[in-house]
């Protein structure tokens, strides 16, 4: 089955389905369900797929807030302070992250789009940007391949950036205990499972400084001393190495999840 397979499988139990993120995504899953394109996020139970779903229901919820804001502060009129500084008020409270110089707050639509819920707000009550208050399923993108790591490295999602390699880079979980090397397409290339259970007194302070050599010779296409980094670190134990040897380990790079 391979050294992913048996960190998975040996994992010392760990607080992910209790956590923040966990809670998130069970209270506001349903925000997803009239909506074809999300349908295998309606039933996430791994931790990464629960990161991936939580981005698009913070997506969407932002979408909604923004919507909001604008018709409210239409409402109000010359109340108050000016559209701008109201709008930048209700932003200051969302999800966001920049690409080039442009804000994302919507991930479910491309950079063209998402102008209108960073600025041109305006354009929300008009054609043909109209569709994009109800019936906007079709415009839709898949905001993990078309903005790659990006989506990951925001508050979109609590991941801790560990190493960024060219377009791909590796995260920290520290709810779910694990390491996750994304590719340039958003996708994960690997999940590394930490503290086994037959790992003696597991430390899990300075984690970011231990990973870091982790993740450089995953990125170097080096099993030797991805094994070596995570011994040393005691991010695993060495009975586990070897218990998974015994069954045929893979070449981390080379293997999934």
């Amino acid at each position: 089955m391979g050294l992913y397979h048996e960190l998975a499988l040996h994992q010392r139990k760990t607080a992910f389905y209790n956590s923040a993120e966990a809670l998130f995504y069970r209270a506001n899953a349903g925000v997803m369900a009239n909506f074809d394109c999300f349908a295998r996020y309606l039933k996430a139970g791994d931790p990464f797929d629960i990161v991936r779903a939580n981005v698009i229901i913070r997506s969407l919820l932002s979408k909604r807030a923004i919507e909001r804001a604008y018709r409210e502060k239409l409402r109000l009129g010359r109340k108050g302070i000016s559209m701008e500084e109201f709008m930048r008020e209700r932003l200051s409270e969302l999800p966001s992250f920049t690409i080039g110089d442009k804000k994302i707050y919507v991930p479910l639509f491309p950079s063209s789009l998402n102008s209108l819920y960073a600025k041109e707000w305006a354009k929300l009550t008009i054609s043909p940007y109209l569709s994009l208050l109800k019936d906007f399923e079709p415009l839709i993108i898949d905001p993990f391949d078309y903005y790659g790591i990006g989506v990951y490295d925001s508050n979109f999602t609590r991941l801790v950036p560990v190493l960024r390699a060219g377009k791909e880079a590796a995260f920290y979980d520290y709810d779910a205990e694990r390491l996750y090397f994304v590719n340039g397409q958003g996708r994960l290339e690997a999940s590394l499972a930490l503290f086994d259970e037959y790992l003696d007194f597991p430390q899990k302070t300075h984690m970011i400084q231990r990973l870091r050599p982790v993740a450089e010779a995953f990125f170097a296409f080096d099993e030797e001393k991805t094994l070596s980094a995570l011994l040393d670190n005691r991010l695993i134990s060495g009975r586990l190495i070897h218990k998974a040897a015994h069954k045929g380990v893979s070449e981390p790079r080379g293997e999934k999840r």
